[in-house]
């Protein structure tokens, strides 16, 4: 089986060996891209095949769309897409048997006389290690061209032959107009079977009567007020509504006439009755609301008011008796004072036994002027200040603008941003408020690591973080990136390239946070060797290192070689370079004899933690 990458600058083959990706010219596949990270992936031979591992890239690798998690290595299948900054690769695979077809195939074509002399440039195969690409494309076949008869056309015809046309292309003909009449005849189904619908279940003023008589007659008062118009039902509350029904008496029959339509207007003639023999026969007014829905805007005639207000007065309910006051009596007389004066004026009298009413007339539309009785018995009261009114209400407006506008303010103030994100993660993991760093964490990378795991790593007492700085996200719709500076002490700093994410409208890091780097192992091995604490130094080592050396021989080693050198004054870390499962990093070191030394520590991936892999 052989595997290769085909992509836009041709063929590579995938050997036996790592194929590393990216822009710096050190790797072995080298692609020239602003998106492309100088060490961005690397393609690993396996047992079933190849395997393709992001380095940690800042602008990602995605396999058939999907992005890769840094250093989390992704079996590729035969067809696998594979988008590398700009530039996309398709995996293939071929068995023995058709490279063997192919190779004799193009062994026969060089042998045949339309070959190329040998004098002619050949291109070599490209590998993992070169350019070029595998043999050279068969010859193109010509198109089959249907010979031209003479006197059908003229020489030199580009096109059909005139007034031909191919059956199957009349039977498409057909079968188009067939589907289009169905189209047709479908969507004149459904626009009559809407129409139809919304013509039975449309709002007329005769349903809303009926649904209005019928709540009426079964007491269901709820119902009969929804049937009243928004403006209507901002002047008279349902209490009141109800008070006007039940001073009727419980009613015992509701009918209603045709309606009169003008416009979005309509005018009924309502007819009902109630058990205490009160009966009324006279129009109400309906009007369209905004959803075209039919409202009852005048709801009771003349008569139903004055009889609520003599029962209301017979039962000493003055509230409901000054509810059925006009606006113009109620701006002249309080409620408080109304009722004052009605209770000294029955006392007087002993009361109001009986209250009846008759030769009720209306004229026009001045029902509520026609309805309003004498005032003489009523004391009047100033007019409220229009003046002051308004300029209330300008004052009450101009403080709603004012907090509106401070709320909106405050809220973009602190609205969330890729940067403030970063903010909070730097502030909490140098306070050591690692609930808080962990909460900066999109669910995506908290799922990878539970916070007690995160607290733990971030509150090593040997890789604690001293300063944490961040470059300018540059942020693309919902996602943003940029790089992370943590520094440990005067020991270490590392950069890290970080993603954020937009998520329930708050930006959480997404990727570039991880528990273990080769800096921060690194960092742990400096102050644990000057803190002369063997054990975490060696605990650092990988297992193949620990297989060589017991702790013991370990801890005494190191303390006899500090020990000659007076001791350990300081230890440094730079230059770390990460290149898929293993890295390096140089290790500076002052001793107490002021001799220094710097070696290469070479480091290896070990079951989701950076270890030295130091050879004994």
């Amino acid at each position: 089986m052989q595997a290769a990458l085909n992509g836009p600058s041709g063929r590579t083959v995938l050997e036996s060996t790592v194929l590393t990706i990216g822009s710096s010219p050190d790797n072995l596949l080298v692609i020239d891209n602003v998106k492309v990270s100088a060490h961005h992936a690397e393609i690993r031979p396996e047992e079933q095949g190849y395997s393709i591992t992001d380095l940690g890239s800042i602008h990602g690798t995605y396999v058939n769309g999907e992005r890769l998690d840094f250093n989390t290595p992704r079996i590729l299948s035969p067809g696998n897409s594979i988008a590398i900054g700009d530039t996309v690769f398709t995996y293939v695979v071929q068995d023995e048997e058709q490279i063997e077809t192919l190779l004799s195939a193009a062994a026969e074509q060089a042998s045949s006389p339309g070959a190329p002399s040998s004098d002619e440039e050949t291109l070599p195969a490209q590998t993992a290690y070169g350019a070029g690409i595998i043999g050279t494309p068969p010859e193109t076949q010509q198109p089959y061209m249907q010979p031209v008869y003479p006197g059908t056309v003229s020489p030199g015809f580009v096109g059909p032959v005139p007034g031909y046309v191919p059956a199957t292309q009349e039977r498409r003909k057909n079968r188009l107009l067939v589907w289009i009449g169905l189209g047709l005849g479908l969507l004149v189904v459904i626009g009559l079977a809407i129409g139809g619908y919304f013509y039975f279940t449309r709002s007329t003023p005769e349903k809303t009567l009926d649904a209005y008589c019928n709540a009426i007659v079964g007491q269901d008062y709820l119902t009969a007020y929804n049937q009243l118009s928004t403006s209507l039902q901002t002047t008279e509350r349902e209490s009141q509504f109800v008070h006007i029904l039940e001073a009727q008496g419980r009613v015992t029959s509701c009918t209603h006439g045709s309606a009169n339509i003008n416009g979005a207007t309509a005018l009924v003639n309502l007819i009902f009755r109630s058990s205490s023999g009160q009966s009324s026969n006279s129009p109400v007014s309906l009007i369209q609301d905004s959803g075209n829905t039919w409202k009852i805007s005048v709801p009771f005639p003349p008569s139903v008011t004055l009889n609520t207000y003599c029962y209301a007065l017979k039962n000493k309910d003055y509230h409901t008796a000054y509810d059925q006051f006009s606006s113009f009596i109620k701006n002249q007389v309080t409620e408080s004072a109304y009722e004052t004066n009605e209770s000294q004026g029955e006392s007087s009298v002993g009361g109001i036994s009986k209250c009846t009413v008759s030769n009720v007339s209306e004229s026009g539309t001045s029902k509520e002027q026609s309805m309003e009785p004498p005032l003489t018995d009523i004391p009047a009261t100033a007019q409220p200040q229009r003046k002051s009114r308004l300029a209330l209400w300008i004052g009450l407006a101009v403080i709603v603008l004012l907090v509106a506008a401070g709320i909106g303010f405050f809220l973009f103030q602190n609205r969330s941003s890729p940067g403030k994100a970063l903010d909070a993660y730097c502030s909490a993991l140098q306070s050591g408020d690692y609930q808080t760093a962990y909460n900066q964490l999109s669910s995506g990378l908290q799922s990878q690591f539970t916070e007690s795991q995160f607290a733990g790593v971030a509150s090593e007492k040997y890789s604690q973080v001293s300063s944490c700085a961040h470059g300018s996200p540059d942020a693309a719709g919902s996602t943003a990136t940029t790089t992370l500076t943590l520094s440990y002490a005067a020991v270490s700093k590392e950069d890290a390239a970080v993603s954020l994410l937009q998520e329930n409208n708050a930006w959480k890091i997404s990727q570039g946070v991880r528990l273990s780097t080769p800096t921060k192992t690194l960092t742990i091995f400096c102050n644990a060797l000057k803190s002369g604490d063997y054990q975490t130094l060696y605990n650092q080592l990988s297992s193949r290192s620990q297989s060589q050396v017991s702790e013991q021989l370990f801890a005494k080693a190191a303390q006899v070689a500090l020990e000659a050198d007076g001791g350990l004054k300081d230890c440094t870390v730079s230059n770390v370079r990460e290149k898929g499962s293993t890295a390096a990093g140089m290790v500076a070191l002052t001793f107490g004899n002021n001799k220094t030394e710097t070696d290469t520590v070479p480091l290896v991936y070990e079951k989701g933690v950076w270890k030295l892999d130091i050879k004994q």
